[in-house]
């Protein structure tokens, strides 16, 4: 009779592990983006799942409308287009929590819009972060100040 509830026990241990599986986002690591984020830096893609051209920050900015994607070659999709409004994926590898900002200014009605821990990645199209999908203008890393660079 123990055999069989522990055997029990097993099976839906496994089978819940399988199921939260299953339920997790795929996001490739840096490794497998197109573009790499080096450590100390969030790195901001213009397609979801880490992948077109990349903008890596190591410094808040309060304007991303000056900002270009620059990284990953000009044949890289969307290269050169502007940052703020156009992200669609996201990786924190900064070691500290970066918050992001619909607005200009780090600042949203008084709240941050959106925290994303130190190892985080997603998309902002999904739903990792829904609502935020080329809708990010300002970005804030760990309790530094926010200036425009």
């Amino acid at each position: 009779m123990r055999k069989n509830t522990l055997v029990r026990r097993i099976a839906a241990t496994a089978a819940a592990v399988t199921m939260l599986g299953a339920a997790m986002v795929a996001v490739p690591t840096s490794a497998q983006a197109a573009v790499t984020c080096s450590y100390g830096n969030v790195c901001f893609y213009y397609y979801k799942n880490l992948a077109g051209a990349a903008r890596s920050y190591s410094a808040s900015d309060k304007s991303m409308y000056d900002e270009r994607f620059n990284r990953g070659g000009t044949s890289a999709a969307g290269y050169g287009v502007r940052v703020e409004n156009h992200s669609s994926s996201v990786y924190n590898r900064t070691g500290q929590r970066v918050l992001m900002f619909k607005n200009r200014g780090c600042y949203e009605n008084n709240e941050y819009a959106l925290a994303i821990p130190h190892g985080a990645a997603g998309n902002f199209a999904d739903t990792d972060y829904p609502g935020y999908d080329n809708n990010i203008a300002s970005v804030k890393i760990g309790s530094g100040r926010c200036i425009n660079r």
